[in-house]
């Protein structure tokens, strides 16, 4: 602080450029004695501008550029135009000295501080638009924006809003600016600025804006006027109000709800929507639109608005006050007692009264379809039975000025019985109980009945016989006047019946008993073969079979009263019993099937007069087995290929037929079933192994009867292929060969030849030759071929030729391939002699007679053993291991194709079964035991596919060897056949190998007769495995024998 007071006026406020400017700088005339006053502008240095002393300002450099002047109190320094490139007025800090006590700062530089000397440009072109901002269509918000072309410093605006024409309010939202330079030397600006109002703020009205552009410096909106965009914008509510769908009575809803909608009835700017208010709460309406306000008993009356409301806001466009009317609450009570609904007497008394008060107040009345009723003058309502009404109706209604209202409803009914009028009779006293077919039945009819006037409501009806209810409760048949029930009594025995009729009021259980006696009389029981009948009616039936030598007794009992005199008569049959029974005895000759449908009757004398009509009886059904009508067509029993036969099987039989079948015997093949009496059949395009029985079957509930019917087909003899068919046998010289041949065909071979290759001499007529055939199950058969004691010349072909004349002969070729006869073996003899016959053929002739005796004893036994088998067949199943135990024999399948050029043929044994794929007519039946083949040994056998047994020359006389795997390709190999007669002492070998892994071997060696033999075998499951046991020679023979009949089929 100075000594002395300088006075400083504002002199550095906003300057606008181009003008002049005066400077300020005080002393008080007191304190500073002599005038003086230095002016100094700090830019570049401190430079002196003017200095005054007294009246006089003089001396400086810029002294004549800036005029100064000075009095006692004040000088002044006068800047004639103030310009921005004035380094002086720009950049100059001014400042002055008075009295030389030190300079003092009257302004800063000329630039940002708010003690600066500041200038500025008058906006040029100031401009002002107003914007309306919408969204989907509806105005949203107002946008003001100015702008001026050049204006120094950058802009700053002022906006303001008048509604309705009153105040000018300033919009005080921060305007948003944008500035862009002009030039460089000096600076100008081109500035934009702007500012939105949303219409919410605004509200509704009319709208007009003013806008101040100005420079950016202090009192800058005050150098300038407003600039007003001459636009005006005019906000306004949609118009909203509301109607109800509900009835009202002075201003009043009726009932305890109301529906009332609020609608828009004129868009506003921007648009809106109606909304119903509670408060500030908005309502919720209902799908279509309606807003729904239920009565409140703790609030009667209920404000709503329907109001407009958009982006202005909210707008109440009318008001919806809900008070709704109410009738009184009205209910009934009974002073009468009541049980289950109903009154107990003749009438009631009941009053309706008000229980709540209504808006307007009203009173409760009674009212019957419509009438008012009356009431006493304790305000009850006094009710009275009305026999023609079950039950009345009455209303307890509210009244008042809005009208009537049911509060209550009244049922009345009546429970009460006057058993003075309750009336009951029987029409008879006695009743006859026959057959329902018997016109000689009666029946007892009680009838009650009671007048309406005396009962309520409809009793009920029931009767008892003899303490046992014959009907319950029911009620009864409603006339003018009465309710009535009929009950007629039908009981099934006879005597003396004890009927009590009850009517009852099922309300008050009150009730009345009526009783009174009836005679029942009833026939007998009448039985017949131990069926009891009762009153016995055509439609019974006694079912007796055929031939029965038993007794038909009628015998009659019980019933009321006794019966005397019986009689029973069955078509020309008749017997009469004294008392209660007759007997009929059938001897065998009487009952038989022409009595089927005889009507038998038994009568007897009796007092109810039930068996007086003719027509009572039962009939005799006769049951019989089916008998089979069985042929064919046409009827001859020999047929061509390919013919057609047909069979027709015909049953009777009592019952009728369950079952017809027509089967091809030798196979069990089913051709044909049905479950009727008649059964055709058609074989087309016969074939020579269609040839055979054929059975019809017939079965009822009785028994199974059959009949056969033989066909043959004409076909000339061929190979069975089911056998191995060999080309070349071994045989001993000086020893007998046998070959066997097995074929079919049809009729029997005529004729059988043997050549030798090259030789047309007929071998069979030689004696040292032998040929047979033996027939088998038709069409099959063997030749037997025996060349005795085998020479030289003997290895070599033969030629046999077989002819059934037809067709072409078959001829089959075949060798004699010579082996050693095994040490210790014997020529083979039989019954057969050849040229040379010696002494030792009568010891032989005496073995072979034992060797007969015992082959017979083992026959019977294997006779007995295929019946076991025929009655319970085995299949081959998966035995796919050969084995030595007995199986069942097997027909031989057949494959009617020569063999192909490998000599594999389509059928193969597979250890004891076949594997086939032979046609329809292959057959498969069980040979007779006189019929089968003897034993077929195999020896030797090697299965393992692709392997070769040694050499048939290296074995011994009587086995074969077998190549080939039967589970994979088709075997091939030699097989020797010889019969049980033809095996001697020599040793047995037998080897099987199935290959590995699981590899089974059994070896046998032995002498047949005393000595004991070797057995060893390998287990499947454990090939190191070997157990050796010794077996007594009996026992090898015993299983020999099975094994060997086990196999001789196959």
């Amino acid at each position: 602080m100075f000594p002395y007071s300088i006075l400083v006026e504002p002199a550095c406020g906003p300057v606008e450029e181009g003008q002049p400017l005066s400077l300020t700088c005080d002393v008080s005339r007191d304190e500073c004695a002599g005038w003086a006053v230095t002016w100094q502008a700090q830019a570049a240095g401190h430079v002196d501008v003017v200095s005054c002393i007294s009246n006089t300002c003089a001396g400086g450099v810029y002294s004549s550029s800036f005029p100064t002047t000075i009095n006692s109190t004040t000088s002044i320094l006068n800047i004639p135009s103030v310009s921005r490139t004035d380094p002086f007025n720009m950049q100059t800090k001014w400042k002055c000295d008075p009295c030389n006590k030190g300079f003092i700062t009257v302004c800063d530089t000329l630039e940002l501080y708010s003690d600066t000397l500041k200038f500025y440009i008058k906006p040029t072109s100031p401009a002002c638009r107003v914007t309306e901002n919408t969204t989907s269509g509806d105005i949203t918000s107002i946008t003001i924006t100015c702008s001026v072309s050049k204006v120094y410093p950058q802009a700053k605006c002022t906006f303001y809003r008048r509604s309705q024409g009153g105040n000018t309010v300033r919009i005080n939202t921060d305007p948003a600016y944008s500035h862009t330079e002009i030039g460089t030397t000096p600076v100008y600006y081109w500035s934009t600025c702007s500012v939105s109002v949303s219409v919410e703020e605004l509200g509704e009205g009319t709208h007009s804006f003013e806008g101040f552009i100005y420079p950016d410096v202090t009192g800058g909106e005050n150098l300038v006027p407003g600039t007003g965009p001459h636009k005006n914008v005019y906000l306004s509510f949609p118009q909203v109000s509301h109607s109800c769908l509900t009835e009202t009575v002075q201003g009043y809803f009726l009932g305890t709800s109301a529906r009332c909608t609020c609608n828009v009835t004129s868009d506003g700017y921007p648009r809106g929507s109606a909304q119903w208010y509670k408060g500030d709460v908005p309502q919720p309406v209902g799908d279509d639109g309606a807003l729904v306000v239920t009565f409140d008993k703790n609030n009667p009356q209920q404000v709503f608005t329907c109001e407009a409301t958009s982006a202005l806001g909210r707008k109440v466009g009318s008001t919806l006050t809900v008070t709704f009317t109410r009738f009184p609450q009205v209910s009934h009570s009974c002073l009468t007692e009541t049980v289950q609904g109903y009154f107990l007497g003749t009438s009631a008394r009941c009053t309706c009264n008000v229980t709540s008060d209504g808006f307007p107040r009203g009173s409760a009345q009674w009212y019957k379809g419509g009438v008012l009723q009356p009431v006493g003058d304790d305000g009850a309502l006094l009710v009275t039975f009305d026999k023609n009404y079950s039950e009345q109706v009455y209303t307890c209604e509210a009244q008042s000025a809005l009208g009537r209202k049911v509060g209550s409803k009244l049922t009345a009914k009546f429970a009460f019985m006057d058993s003075d009028w309750v009336e009951c009779d029987i029409f008879s006293d006695e009743v006859t109980i026959c057959d329902n077919n018997s016109s000689s039945s009666t029946q007892a009819m009680v009838s009650c009945l009671v007048s309406k006037e005396h009962v309520s409501p409809a009793p009920t009806f029931s009767f008892s016989l003899d303490g046992r209810t014959f009907e319950d409760e029911q009620l009864g048949i409603e006339t003018g006047i009465y309710y009535l029930r009929h009950f007629t009594l039908s009981p099934d025995i006879g005597e003396e019946f004890q009927i009590v009729y009850r009517v009852s009021n099922t309300v008050t259980n009150s009730y009345k008993n009526y009783s009174t006696q009836v005679i029942g009389r009833t026939p007998p029981h009448v039985t017949v073969d131990g069926q009891t009948y009762q009153g016995i009616k055509p439609s019974n039936i006694v079912t007796l079979p055929e031939g029965d030598t038993g007794d038909v007794t009628c015998r009659v009992d019980g019933g009321y009263p006794d019966a005397h005199t019986t009689q029973l008569k069955c078509g020309q049959l008749n017997t009469t019993g004294d008392g209660n029974t007759a007997t009929l005895r059938f001897a065998a000759n009487h009952l038989t099937r022409k009595m089927e449908g005889t009507v038998c009757t038994c009568t007897s004398q009796h007092a109810s007069g039930c068996y007086d009509d003719n027509e009572t009886g039962f009939i005799i059904s006769v049951t019989y087995g089916p008998e089979i009508t069985f042929i064919h067509s046409p009827i001859q029993t020999t047929f061509n290929k390919s013919d057609t036969v047909r069979f027709n099987c015909s049953v009777e039989a009592n019952p009728d037929p369950t079952s017809v079948t027509i089967t091809r015997a030798r196979t069990n093949e089913i051709l044909g079933n049905v479950q009727t009496a008649k059964l055709t059949y058609t074989l087309d395009s016969l074939d020579c192994l269609d040839t055979g029985v054929y059975v019809c079957s017939g079965q009822n509930t009785q028994k199974i009867t059959s009949r056969e019917i033989s066909v043959f087909v004409n076909c000339p003899q061929q190979l069975n292929q089911s056998f191995e068919q060999l080309s070349y046998f071994d045989a001993v010289i000086g020893q007998n060969a046998k070959i066997r041949i097995d074929v079919y065909g049809f009729p029997e071979p005529k004729e059988l030849t043997l050549r030798k290759m090259g030789d047309d001499i007929d071998l069979a007529s030689s004696p040292r030759h032998k040929l047979e055939y033996t027939a088998d199950v038709a069409p099959f058969g063997f030749v037997s071929v025996i060349i005795f004691d085998v020479a030289e010349t003997d290895f070599t072909t033969f030629t046999l030729t077989i002819d059934n004349d037809v067709g072409d002969p078959l001829s089959h070729s075949f060798s004699l391939n010579q082996i050693q006869a095994q040490p210790g073996q014997k020529e083979e003899e039989n019954e057969d002699t050849g040229p040379s016959v010696n002494i030792a053929a009568v010891i032989i002739g005496v073995v072979a007679a034992v060797l007969v005796a015992a082959a017979f004893v083992v026959i019977v036994y294997l006779v007995r053993k295929n019946h076991l088998l025929r009655q319970h067949p085995a299949t081959a199943g998966n035995q796919d291991d050969i084995n030595l135990t007995p199986n069942p024999a097997k027909t031989p399948d057949i494959v009617k194709t020569p063999l192909d050029a490998t000599g594999d043929k389509r059928v193969r044994r597979k250890g004891n079964k076949y594997t086939n794929d032979l046609p329809r007519s292959v057959d498969k039946a069980p040979l007779s035991t006189s019929k089968a083949r003897r034993q077929s040994i195999y020896e030797n056998m090697d299965l393992k596919p692709g392997t070769t047994s040694a050499s048939s020359a290296s074995l011994p006389p009587g086995t074969a060897r077998c190549e080939g795997n039967p589970d994979t390709a088709p075997a091939s190999g030699l097989y020797h056949s010889t019969s049980r007669e033809d095996m001697e002492p020599p040793d047995i070998y037998r080897r099987f190998n199935l290959g590995a892994p699981s590899k089974r071997e059994a070896e046998t060696s032995g002498v047949y007769g005393n000595m004991a033999y070797q057995h060893t075998e390998s287990d499947l499951r454990s090939p190191q495995k070997e157990t050796t046991e010794t077996k007594q020679p009996d026992s090898y023979y015993l299983q020999l024998e099975e094994s060997i009949y086990a196999n001789s089929i196959g």
